[in-house]
């Protein structure tokens, strides 16, 4: 192997061939010449960069030096440049040249350290031993000081002890954030006060559980009914409830509206999460969700401690936060708005049928057969109770049209939610947010006969003959729905005065927009 000392011999050797090469025909040797000869038999001797370390008295160097919860020392021939700690220990026993930042740990600058730049220590403990100078500022916050009489740093010191409730509660906060929040997890098990507001939490969940079995039920089987459309309606409020808050706070009316909306918010959100903790436990020990309270606890218990060994886990543990969150929300919203549905349960019943027309409905134009007109002249002919019951849950032309004002706020919702998509993508553009829109309609009526926005508000599309909508239905009706937007909206307007509340692209497409009951089923 060749090492450095070689390396600078063999370029040493090349220099003076080449010199000597370009001086072949001079009587004496250049003075250059003459420097690098003595140059190589130098390096040949051993007496040029024979030293593999350091002279004696010159300090190491290192660069800038940033460490999480990974103690760090820096010793009296060391010198670096800056020094950040994340829940770690620094020992200063050489010099920093720039700025000390340590956050959640401890300190120790001894009698050789000395740090030229700032010093900042939040929530943790400082030790300064005589002859440590700090050449800059002095900030610590949270934390407590331990200096010789008469230490002062070259610029300002800032002590701040009794921020956010004292110095014991932020030193407390700080591991949390660093150990917790840093690692994307709620709970650190090496933190004592986090397990006591387990307990505090573990007991309120009891509690609520036991006095609200009714509405927590309800949460839980709207969970085991509808997971999926219980995420997105949870999901969607939580968007919504920002713009709101916004809009009621234009307004000077709606300044008395936002406190009352957000503690609604928070009792859903509270109420919703002992819902789904009971609906984990419910899936693990009883997977009908019946039961007594006793046996309705115990389920809780076993999704509460479930759910606490996922706030453990790095990274799973904002994850299952987040959708604990949102499924709360969503199940508290679902249930409270069936609540409210059934005090008046005639608002979304289908119609009955017709005096004299029976169950059965033809379209306009279909001409009528010998067998057609002898059933209908027979009177022994009708529909069985069971018969009509099934048809009028299959046949969504019977349900009532959906008004104007509620397929607006249906589509409202679709708009942020698609717009809130086009912002998460890097091509998004004008252009594209309209194409995404389009698409996004299209599919979801291909698919579902509805969309996000239509689910929350309980509408359906379907074809004017009662048959299931296509896709070149759901594609004629997306394309139509250009038109009836770009004179004025005006073909949206004719909701107003159509009889059937059909708009232009319903009457190109053939389609009614009616409105079911939220249990109905999707296809």
């Amino acid at each position: 192997m060749i090492d450095g000392i070689e390396i600078r011999r063999w370029i040493a050797a090349l220099l003076l061939c080449g010199f000597t090469a370009s001086s072949a025909g001079a009587q004496q040797p250049t003075p250059l010449a003459e420097a690098i000869s003595e140059a190589v038999v130098a390096a040949q001797e051993g007496e040029v960069g024979t030293e593999s370390e350091p002279p004696a008295g010159t300090r190491r160097r290192n660069t800038d030096i940033v460490r999480f919860g990974d103690d760090y020392t820096i010793e009296a021939d060391e010198t670096v440049g800056d020094l950040v700690l994340f829940g770690a220990m620094a020992t200063i026993h050489g010099d920093v040249d720039g700025d000390v930042v340590v956050m959640g740990g401890s300190a120790e600058i001894s009698e050789t350290g000395s740090i030229e730049g700032d010093f900042v220590l939040i929530g943790g403990n400082l030790t300064i031993l005589p002859g440590a100078t700090v050449a800059g500022d002095m900030v610590v916050i949270a934390g407590v000081i331990d200096s010789p009489a008469g230490f002062a740093p070259g610029g300002d010191q800032v002590i701040m002890g009794n921020i956010f409730g004292g110095t014991a509660l932020l030193a407390a906060a700080v591991p949390w954030v660093t150990r917790g929040l840093f690692w994307g997890r709620l709970i650190v098990p090496e933190l004592a006060w986090v397990w006591s507001l387990v307990a505090v939490l573990l007991a309120l969940y009891l509690g609520l559980n036991l006095l609200f079995d009714g509405p927590v039920r309800a949460c839980v089987q709207t969970l085991g009914r509808k997971p999926l459309t219980t995420f997105l309606v949870g999901l969607l409020v939580l968007l919504l409830i920002g713009p709101a808050s916004f809009i009621l706070m234009v307004s000077v009316i709606g300044l008395a509206i936002i406190p009352f909306l957000w503690a609604a918010l928070a009792a859903a959100g509270l109420l919703g999460s002992v819902a789904v903790a009971r609906w984990i436990g419910d899936t693990m020990v009883r997977p009908d969700g019946g039961g007594n309270r006793l046996q309705a606890a115990g389920s809780m218990l076993v999704g509460f401690g479930l759910i606490v060994l996922a706030f453990m886990v790095p990274i799973i543990g904002f994850v299952a936060s987040a959708s604990l969150g949102v499924f709360a929300v969503g199940a508290a919203s679902i249930s409270l708005a069936d609540g409210l549905r059934n005090e008046n349960p005639n608002l979304t019943s289908p119609p009955p049928p017709p005096p004299g027309e029976g169950i059965s409905r033809e379209p306009q134009g279909t001409p009528h057969t010998d067998e057609t007109r002898s059933t209908e002249s027979d009177p022994s002919f009708s529909e069985s109770p069971a018969s009509e019951a099934a048809t009028a849950a299959t046949d969504l032309t019977l349900f009532p049209r959906a008004t104007f004002l509620i397929r607006a706020g249906a589509f409202v919702l679709d708009l942020l939610l698609v717009a809130i998509l086009n912002s998460l993508l890097v091509f998004s553009n004008g252009g594209a947010f309209f194409v995404l829109l389009l698409a996004y309609h299209i599919a979801f009526w291909s698919w579902k006969t509805t969309t996000v926005g239509g689910i929350i508000c309980q509408l359906r599309v379907v074809r004017i003959d009662g048959h299931p909508l296509r896709f070149t239905d759901a594609f004629v009706r997306g394309l139509s729905s250009i038109f009836s937007a770009v004179v004025l909206g005006l073909g949206w307007f004719w909701i107003l005065t159509d009889p059937e509340r059909q708009s232009w692209h319903d009457k190109i497409a053939g389609t009614y927009v009616v409105r079911v009951p939220r249990d109905h089923p999707l296809p």
